[in-house]
């Protein structure tokens, strides 16, 4: 009798265990990086394109000191504004579609794909830095 509970306790916990991982959500990131060093504001633009066009962002707007990108990856949807100056960036969080957005939580494909756009867009202005010595 005693091994039946323990096992029914063994199974019940795994069994939450699985549920609360299924969710795949995290609080929504916001990379938001300033430079020591100053670019042009021209650069921190190109930097920022440069990204987008390697990772597949297709940028819907670009006015100045903002640009605003989609990526669309199967059924997911998610839309975000990079407000940028020669001093730095931020990458914000406007929408999604399929991505269990809510209550600051979103699915964590989200905070990869802005991780990778936010590395890459360093990546960029290193190089115009490297490229200007």
């Amino acid at each position: 009798m005693m091994m039946k509970k323990c096992a029914l306790a063994c199974a019940l916990a795994l069994s939450l265990g699985v549920v609360g991982c299924s969710s795949w959500t995290e609080p929504v990131l916001t990379p938001s990086t300033t430079f020591s060093q100053i670019y042009s504001v021209a650069d921190v633009r190109d930097a920022i394109f440069k990204a987008c066009q390697n990772r597949n962002w297709l940028v819907t707007a670009d006015e100045p000191g903002k640009i605003s990108a989609n990526l669309i990856v199967r059924s997911h949807q998610v839309q975000v504004d990079i407000p940028y100056s020669a001093t730095g960036y931020t990458i914000n969080y406007v929408s999604s579609v399929n991505m269990k957005a809510g209550g600051g939580e979103i699915h964590n494909k989200y905070n990869n794909w802005v991780n990778n756009l936010d590395h890459d867009i360093r990546f960029n202005l290193q190089k115009t830095m490297a490229l200007k010595n």
